[in-house]
């Protein structure tokens, strides 16, 4: 299975995203919030969200 991770600033991007690269068939297989930035632990950063997807069949 070829997997393909975008970290997004929400779903619709991901959809876009998702659908450009992998086509309209493409499946979301997981979604979950990510701090991306600086400082220890990404306590300062920006709250992202991490979608990966596969290709549909």
């Amino acid at each position: 299975m070829n997997l393909k991770r975008y970290r997004v600033n929400n779903i619709k991007e991901a959809l876009k995203f998702i659908k450009r690269d992998l086509g309209p068939d493409a499946l979301i297989v997981s979604t979950r919030q990510v701090k991306e930035g600086k400082g220890a632990f990404g306590m300062f950063g920006k709250t992202m969200l991490e979608v990966t997807a596969a290709p549909g069949e």
